[in-house]
């Protein structure tokens, strides 16, 4: 019926990447490695040199705060001493000197005065009374 014979079991083979395929994986991990250690060396070498700029920049900084400081005190030490080394003299009055005298206070005058203020006749005038609206 068949024909044939026994069943045989199918063969298996496993085909994985080729020696080809596997060296070029081989180099581009390298390659990777290469560039990624490049690109670490760069970016610790760009950090190192930003670091020791702030350093530099802060003792800049440092100096220059404790320059001013000691401008300061100076400063407050030279205004400290020119207070204490005022001295007067006494001038002679100028020989032209104009003076004035004391005089008499006189009354004051009482003057007329022009406005005069009366609430007679105020009532009869228009307008001269309360406005109530009504």
């Amino acid at each position: 019926m068949c024909g044939g014979g026994r069943a045989r079991a199918p063969k298996v083979e496993y085909v994985g990447p080729s020696e080809e395929d596997i060296q070029r994986q081989e180099e581009a991990l390298e390659t990777y490695r290469e560039q990624s250690e490049a690109q670490q060396k760069a970016f610790s070498q760009q950090l190192q040199k930003q670091m020791d700029d702030a350093q530099r920049r802060n003792q800049q900084l440092v100096a220059q705060y404790q320059t001013r400081k000691a401008e300061q005190a100076n400063m407050q030490a030279a205004r400290a001493a020119s207070a204490y080394a005022v001295s007067t003299q006494a001038a002679e009055a100028p020989s032209t000197a104009q003076t004035t005298t004391t005089t008499a206070a006189s009354p004051k005058k009482n003057q007329k005065r022009n406005l005069k203020i009366t609430s007679a006749g105020a009532s009869n005038a228009g307008g001269a009374g309360v406005n109530l609206s009504i």
